[in-house]
């Protein structure tokens, strides 16, 4: 079965979600606005809660189903794969960390002190940042805009958690489906136990209560394998799946945040993976939805997900600080198109590093290749006989 299919699908929902992460920092920019809370879980477009859910469970299965097929080979080589999949993490959150660095030298209106600057960097780079931030919420003096690195930990730890997973558990896919689902079910769970000991604020940065999303990814990138349906019947049901995504992203500014990780959250979870179950299937043209989740665009900007999660709150913070008077709009539009271009650098700086890397590994096979065969011993290791 082609994997295609899924595989656009998925970055189209990385490329809708990063879109809908990056707006719903706009409340950020804001003048005014009592940035301790933390965005997107809060604001005119609260939606952006949901659209981590989405981002996670695409991201558990893109990553799920490359270290699988990887696994088939060797652990060796799902460990290569990991290896690929981090780097992008880390040194994307190494660049907002160096932004942060170059904003406390050059920006007058950043006041933060340099204990908070560099212990701020320390968390983010260690990518425990949401865990610091869970206990120590009264903190003063902290570094606001480095805060917001919080999602990228909790995407990096998850990260770690599916590459052991599969490394151990990928020679039994089955198994570890089952492991995942109710791994994810167990955190589900978590969640709703801990927002009533503990409120929606410790709920939102902890990385077991988030989890559920990326476990049904991971187990979606097992079963997708072994769905068996009509392209017309998977289209139909990739077409409602994704209805009740779009509509549950209208919602959450609709009722109480409460309510949004007791009931939002795990539909939101649930409807990404039933649409990535279904996705190598979903292959129907005439259906609208299925022509426009493998348009190109939305795949390349998925495929620039996390930059986009890294820098627009970055971003939105820093803006905060120059936006004065001017309507939401001016602000939303400085936040949007420096959040695109900042992704795009990243992504470009990425990829140019990559390319440099693969060229030099290339010239030094080739340069071993060329010492083995200028080898002018004969085959058994005997040199030739003197004339």
């Amino acid at each position: 079965m082609s994997r295609v299919a899924g595989h656009r699908t998925a970055l189209a929902l990385l490329g809708c979600a990063s879109i809908v992460l990056a707006l719903s920092q706009v409340p950020l920019a804001v003048p005014g606005r009592d940035l301790t809370v933390i965005s997107p879980l809060d604001g005119p477009l609260a939606s952006g809660n949901l659209a981590i859910a989405v981002l996670l469970g695409a991201w558990g299965f893109l990553l799920t189903r490359s270290l699988l097929v990887a696994r088939t080979t060797s652990p060796l080589r799902a460990l290569q794969v990991a290896g690929w999949s981090l780097v992008p993490l880390v040194a994307t959150t190494a660049l907002v960390s160096v932004a942060a660095v170059a904003v406390s030298i050059v920006d007058d209106t950043e006041r933060s002190s340099s204990d908070a600057t560099y212990g701020g960097i320390g968390r983010a780079l260690s990518f425990t940042y949401n865990w610091w931030q869970r206990s120590n919420l009264a903190a003063v003096g902290v570094r606001r805009d480095l805060a917001t690195l919080w999602m990228t930990s909790i995407v990096v730890q998850l990260t770690v958690l599916a590459i052991v997973a599969v490394v151990v558990l990928g020679r039994w896919p089955r198994l570890l489906a089952t492991l995942a689902t109710l791994a994810a079910l167990g955190a589900a769970a978590e969640r709703v136990g801990r927002l009533q000991d503990s409120g929606w604020v410790v709920v939102a940065l902890g990385t077991v209560e988030r989890a559920d999303a990326f476990l049904l990814g991971m187990a979606a990138a097992v079963v997708a394998s072994r769905v068996s349906l009509e392209a017309s019947r998977a289209s139909a049901v990739l077409g409602g799946a994704v209805l009740v995504l779009a509509g549950a992203l209208l919602v959450p500014s609709l009722v109480p945040v409460e309510l949004v990780f007791e009931a939002l959250l795990p539909i939101a979870a649930l409807t990404t993976a039933v649409v990535l179950v279904v996705a190598d299937r979903a292959t129907d043209r005439r259906m609208l939805v299925v022509q426009l989740l493998h348009r190109p665009g939305l795949g390349v900007v998925g495929a620039s997900w996390f930059a986009v999660v890294a820098w627009a709150p970055f971003v939105a913070v820093t803006v905060s600080r120059h936006s004065g008077p001017q309507p939401v709009v001016v602000a939303a539009t400085a936040v949007l198109i420096a959040t695109a271009l900042l992704s795009a650098g990243t992504g470009w700086l990425l990829g140019s590093a990559e390319r440099a890397f693969a060229t030099w590994a290339t010239q030094r096979r080739g340069f071993a290749s060329a010492e083995v065969g200028s080898d002018d011993r004969r085959p058994g290791g005997q040199p030739p006989a003197d004339g």
